[in-house]
């Protein structure tokens, strides 16, 4: 699985926007000046969703999860387009959504989900995001793939991959994975779900997309990225 970058085109009104601090919302449920802040000739054309939401998300600090759907092979093309002329920032995530029809979305812990809407919510993923950890903790400086390791070799995720099967694969494409969550970040929780523990990292780090997915002819592989 390779990661390629992408085009977005985002005029300065709504780079300023984002630079002043403010997140995508993620449902009407949300009423506000986040779902109100208005965007103006956005562009953004992509091959998958994945590669359209970590852009945004680390391009603009926008804290967001994926839970890919059991049926999306991220190698493939899905010729994402979307334009929004003039809208809300809303807006912009509903086109995102409208043109993967298998997902939707919220926010969650002041953080941007994106997950697969049934019956292609995956269930293990779901399993796994749902498992709760007794404790957790890594020190200043830890690295992104060092995090994940500690997440998926944790006693209580392991059991759960084991018994399913799963291999874990740690797939690093650029000193972005090698380098660390942020700087002076660190963790230390108990009684938390893997899902909560993902959303806080993005939420108060520097590192804001992780991405859970699992693939292979069985779909034996799963990976966990940040």
């Amino acid at each position: 699985m390779t990661i390629r970058s992408f085009s977005v085109l985002v005029p300065a009104v709504l780079a300023a926007f984002i630079a002043q601090g403010s997140h995508i919302p993620a449902t009407t449920k949300q009423s506000g000046t986040l779902v109100d802040e208005p965007v103006v000739e956005v562009n953004i054309q992509e091959r998958n969703i994945h590669l359209a939401l970590s852009k945004l998300a680390n391009q603009y600090q926008l804290p967001i999860g994926l839970e890919v759907a059991a049926d999306d092979d991220l190698l493939k093309e899905r010729n994402l387009s979307v334009r929004v002329k003039a809208g809300t920032v809303k807006d912009v995530l509903d086109a995102v959504a409208s043109q993967c029809p298998d997902y939707t979305w919220e926010l969650q812990d002041d953080v941007i989900n994106v997950f697969p809407k049934q019956p292609n919510r995956d269930p293990l993923l779901k399993n796994i995001l749902a498992v709760r950890l007794k404790a957790f903790a890594i020190e200043k400086g830890t690295a992104r793939i060092e995090f994940t390791k500690a997440v998926l070799s944790s006693h209580e995720v392991s059991s759960l991959l084991e018994a399913n099967g799963l291999n874990v694969e740690y797939e690093i494409f650029s000193k972005h994975d090698i380098g660390a969550l942020g700087r002076g970040f660190s963790v230390n929780v108990s009684d938390v779900t893997v899902k909560s523990l993902l959303n806080q990292v993005i939420k108060r780090s520097e590192t804001k997309y992780w991405l859970l997915n699992r693939y292979g002819e069985n779909r034996q592989y799963l990976l966990l990225k940040l």
